[in-house]
């Protein structure tokens, strides 16, 4: 979802379907870098706000913890350009179903006495039929 949400976006447009790594490198990676501190930036404003309701005194100065990062490791950033390459085989819409469809597969998991793997076998059905 989110290298889509990258891949679709304005930062996205240095992105072009079957360029090469050392392209992908000097092009799409500072792109992907920026995407990310922009989310950074989101979630410690998130968290400024929050603490600002609980009247802290100061802001914590520690950096915000997520697993939203696109890019962890710059030098080690294949991974990321194969990721991309990968997410052209998927539409946003598809996407978001086959979250739905996980979403409602881990709450018969969780509450059904129904067999899991029947439940599994079912939502996998149901993402590759929506494809």
């Amino acid at each position: 979802m989110l290298v889509k949400d990258f891949a679709t976006s304005e930062a996205g447009s240095a992105w072009q379907p079957g360029m090469s790594f050392e392209r992908f490198r000097s092009r799409v990676l500072p792109a992907l870098q920026d995407f990310d501190q922009a989310l950074l930036d989101i979630i410690d404003k998130w968290r400024f706000e929050k603490e600002s309701k609980k009247n802290r005194r100061k802001k914590s100065q520690a950096k915000p913890k997520t697993d939203l990062l696109l890019v962890r490791n710059p030098a080690n950033s294949y991974p990321v350009y194969t990721l991309l390459q990968k997410s052209e085989n998927f539409s946003k819409a598809e996407l978001v179903s086959a979250m739905k469809i996980l979403n409602e597969t881990d709450l018969f998991l969780k509450s059904s006495p129904l067999n899991p793997l029947l439940i599994l076998e079912k939502a996998l059905l149901s993402i590759c039929r929506t494809s």
